[in-house]
């Protein structure tokens, strides 16, 4: 008891023990491990055991010891039982689980470690007789392969990518389309008036109105080249006049034509339309003319004819 110490001897004085007890010395140990010994729960203890599961690189006889281990304090009546059904389902090898699965009834925890042992033994020593053959397949796999892509890629129409029909955003329509198949093809822009684009993808900073029906005011811009090139400052239909413009009707041709008066134009302008309306158009001198038309908006109209009423 002098090696029991001071605690030990304090545990030692709550023992009854009898004469025969007394002089056993199996009876000091058995009393000092139940002291010490921490309780048991079965039922933990067998979660614990059922968790266990045999990790990926892990060899397997640390698995068993694990399961060897744990299993003691589960309290079953035939362990060894336990185990074997634990190698079955928690061991990382597919390949041995069927193994130990086609044993049926026959396997036992016996059974069932030597295959495990032999199997993992076995991709061992393959692993390491034949290193430099998986490099040699690795890199026949990956020509291999490469071969095959140049091949599909032949074979793959102008219109595909990776097999796959290419689409994308398309800059003229703005939607997703097959190649060659855009709706805004021959199609005219609204607001630029070019062709094959819709307005939303226009890029053009300017947006070109409709032609007017009537012109009412020319005013010359004053450049260098100042005698061919004649400013429009104002556009209007008759449909819309100004009720602050000051407008009259006029008869030309014994046709009345409502125009608006002293805009301080250099020169008068009329649509086609209007001059088709008046008839007779031999009784006025037709002259080609030179001179260019500037709109307010900067764009330019193509080049127009002078009549002498």
């Amino acid at each position: 008891m002098i090696w029991a110490g001071e605690k030990g001897r304090d545990v030692y004085n709550t023992w009854n023990l009898t004469g025969e007890e007394s002089k056993k010395l199996t009876t000091y140990y058995e009393r000092f491990e139940a002291y010490v010994k921490p309780k048991s729960n079965n039922i933990f203890a067998s979660y614990k055991f059922h968790n266990i599961v045999q990790q990926e690189k892990e060899p397997f006889e640390q698995f068993l010891t694990k399961l060897k281990i744990e299993v003691k304090d589960c309290g079953y009546k035939d362990p060894d039982e336990m185990i074997r059904d634990r190698v079955v389902i928690g061991c990382y090898s597919q390949k041995v689980r069927e193994k130990l699965i086609q044993e049926g009834s026959e396997l036992t925890l016996e059974k069932a470690v030597d295959i495990a042992r032999t199997r993992e033994m076995s991709n061992t020593q393959l692993q390491s007789m034949a290193p430099e053959d998986n490099n040699v397949h690795s890199l026949r796999d990956e020509r291999e392969r490469k071969f095959q892509y140049k091949d599909d890629k032949r074979r793959k129409g102008p219109n595909t990518r990776d097999g796959y029909t290419y689409k994308q955003h398309c800059s003229k329509c703005g939607i997703k389309h097959d190649q060659n198949k855009c709706p805004a093809e021959g199609k005219t822009c609204a607001k630029c008036k070019k062709l094959n684009h819709f307005a939303r993808m226009c890029k053009s900073k300017f947006k070109v109105k409709e032609r007017k029906r009537q012109v009412h005011g020319v005013e010359e811009e004053e450049s260098e080249d100042s005698d061919s090139k004649l400013y429009v400052g104002s556009v209007g239909t008759t449909d819309a006049i100004n009720k602050n413009e000051w407008c009259e009707d006029v008869k030309i041709a014994e046709k009345t034509v409502n125009i608006q008066l002293d805009t301080g134009a250099r020169c008068n302008v009329i649509s086609i339309k209007d001059l088709q309306c008046l008839g007779n158009q031999h009784k006025y001198k037709e002259t080609r003319s030179t001179a260019q038309v500037i709109l307010w908006s900067c764009h330019h109209h193509k080049r127009s004819n002078y009549f002498t009423m």
